[in-house]
């Protein structure tokens, strides 16, 4: 497994890009080219996504300056919009997903009065939490537009940069707030975790990953990490918000579940997962025939030594699904106490299989 890139670092998936383009389990079938109405259906929802996010938060940004109550007129107004572009962008056809603004809107809302309550604690509001909330919402605006355009045409540098651009922003501002009278101080990880899960949440709502050929039930407070699958369609769900560590380690609790594909031929599941436990410097405890979703699987148990105190576990499941063989993978720490093999398995169980449109 290739680590990400902890924020707020430089470039800070940078590697993960060279990661994705590199790696044999990548998910196929990715479209970026602006003649598919498919595509150009999701990149507009997701456009509007964040220009609803942005206004939300706006309005919540103005309350705390003006130290009053959120106006529901400005909340009417953005929710009107947002329903509004969504029926445009479905009336044009190709769609993959639709009458799916509820549920965004549902989503922003949830988080947007939670940023609210925590940077307005028992306190009327101040230009110090107007700051914080307005970059909030500039943030995931323009990761949303950022992933709308990577939708239509693929630029992996635009992403990178991009990313790295909004990341940088988003830290200044919370640095320049926290300079003046703050309710609240050094929340800036706290919020992004926030703003981080619920891009997953959405990319997830309007880029279906059914789409690609594969569909599951998301365990309960994890979230996917849309950064991979904009990449070039690797999916990746987690437990801790994407905030890798020292670089791009896992955290302390934290796991890692991720689903790739590959349609090179093999020997044989056993072979492949020998020879990739090579690759990894990895041991294979036990391996076990399984089938998931009726195809014939092979699961292997198999830990890596990566620091003297811990090792890491993994588990892989190898699918085969008609020409194609998926990989679904979970990476965590072996003296975790949290059973997140149970949890593994339970998603795996849940995965089903779908033709591609």
């Amino acid at each position: 497994m290739e680590y990400r890139c902890a924020w707020p670092l430089p470039n800070r998936r940078l590697h993960l890009l060279l990661a994705v383009m590199a790696a044999v389990g990548t998910l196929a079938g990715l479209s970026h080219a602006a003649a598919d109405p498919a595509a150009a259906c999701q990149a507009s929802k997701l456009h509007h996504a964040g220009r609803y996010v942005r206004a939300v938060l706006s309005c919540y940004s103005l309350a705390a300056a003006d130290k009053a109550p959120v106006d529901a007129a400005c909340g009417s107004t953005a929710e009107t919009r947002l329903f509004h572009s969504f029926a445009r962008a479905e009336g044009e056809g190709g769609c993959t997903t639709r009458r799916d603004a509820a549920a965004v809107r549902q989503a922003v809302d949830h988080v947007a009065g939670a940023l609210g309550n925590a940077l307005r604690p028992d306190a009327p509001g101040s230009a110090c939490s107007a700051t914080k909330l307005s970059a909030a919402g500039e943030y995931l605006s323009r990761t949303l537009e950022l992933y709308a355009k990577q939708r239509i045409y693929r630029n992996d540098g635009r992403l990178s940069q991009g990313d790295s651009y909004n990341a940088v922003r988003f830290y200044r501002a919370f640095e320049k707030a926290d300079a003046e009278q703050c309710e609240t101080t050094k929340d800036s990880l706290i919020v992004l975790a926030r703003l981080e899960d619920l891009t997953g949440d959405l990319v997830e709502t309007l880029w279906p990953l059914s789409a690609l050929g594969v569909s599951f039930d998301r365990p309960v407070g994890w979230h996917l990490n849309p950064f991979f699958l904009v990449a070039g369609g690797y999916v990746e769900l987690n437990n801790f918000s994407n905030a890798y560590i020292h670089g791009g380690i896992i955290p302390p609790g934290g796991a890692v579940i991720d689903v790739g594909e590959d349609d090179r031929p093999t020997p044989s599941l056993t072979t492949l997962a020998k020879g990739e436990a090579r690759q990894e410097d990895a041991v294979i405890d036990s391996t076990l025939d399984v089938l998931v979703s009726g195809a014939s699987a092979l699961e292997v148990f198999k830990h890596h030594t990566f620091r003297e105190d811990g090792d890491l576990k993994m588990v892989d499941v190898y699918v085969l699904h008609r020409p194609v063989r998926y990989r679904l993978r979970l990476h965590c720490w072996s003296d975790d106490p949290v059973d997140h093999v149970k949890t593994f398995e339970a998603f795996w169980r849940s995965v089903r299989f779908a033709e591609r449109p």
